[in-house]
């Protein structure tokens, strides 16, 4: 009876003893997988995507390893966003190599999201612009603005107000109040749409732009977004004197 009885307390010391060790440490053992020669600093897209394919192999590695495909792709990973999330990062290793997923530059299902300081008059503002990659007339590639978004296009009225409206006999006055609702207090002109609009931020990127209202300064930041099955993965450069090092994935979320 006392044997058990010990026996029971030393398996409870055992689990609370391991229940306080920080998650990242229990994490740990999964970057030890990963070659030194793997962990060198990813400097280009380009290179991220031949990592993820298996084309990118470091020198001396093993290419007869039956767990190559699955150590180049650790090595894509920001060591502490794989710690932190050591079994949903090999699900999505396991989905990417059974369904052998691949990334190409000509894809149109990744995107480069660019920060960006920008002036609307003389007014500085943030934008974030989407793009893609798409061929032109001549089949080659380019990248084209697929998205904007930012306060600045939001188009928000200073008020809102049942009083600003069109007279319901408007018409038969030829619309005369037109040149009033269009020339006066205009950012209140969203007020007259129809209640099922919706402000397009990026054609008001397009149309500020085009009018000279608004110009970008510079990029203020860089990242990507592939989107890869049922995953959506955000790769972001990161700038530090590791090994683990370059462009990374930072984020994975499930559709």
């Amino acid at each position: 009876m006392k044997k058990n009885i010990l026996l029971s307390a030393l398996v409870c010391v055992l689990f609370a003893t391991f229940s306080v060790i920080p998650s990242d440490m229990r994490a740990q053992a999964i970057t030890d997988e990963i070659p030194v020669s793997f962990q060198k600093r990813i400097k280009l897209i380009d290179q991220f995507m031949s990592r993820f394919n298996g084309t990118d192999i470091p020198d001396g590695a093993d290419k007869n390893d039956p767990q190559l495909r699955r150590k180049l792709l650790l090595s894509l990973f920001d060591h502490d966003y794989l710690m932190q999330n050591q079994q949903f990062c090999l699900s999505f290793i396991d989905n990417a190599i059974s369904k052998k997923y691949n990334l190409q530059y000509e894809d149109s299902t990744w995107y480069a999201i660019v920060d960006c300081d920008a002036f609307y008059g003389s007014k500085a503002v943030k934008l974030t612009l989407a793009f893609r990659t798409r061929k032109d007339s001549k089949g080659l590639m380019k990248w084209v603005i697929s998205s904007a978004v930012g306060d600045a296009l939001q188009l928000a009225p200073s008020k809102t107000s049942s009083t600003l409206k069109i007279s319901p006999v408007d018409n038969e006055l030829d619309f005369i109040h037109l040149k009033d609702i269009t020339s006066k207090n205009e950012d209140l002109i969203i007020n007259y749409s129809d209640p099922s609009f919706n402000v397009d931020q990026t054609s008001v990127f397009f149309a500020l732009v085009y009018s000279g209202q608004l110009r970008i300064g510079q990029v203020t930041n860089l990242s990507y977004q592939f989107d890869i099955g049922d995953y959506y993965v955000f790769v972001t450069r990161f700038n530090r004197d590791t090994t683990n090092s370059g462009w990374l994935i930072s984020d994975i979320q499930h559709k």
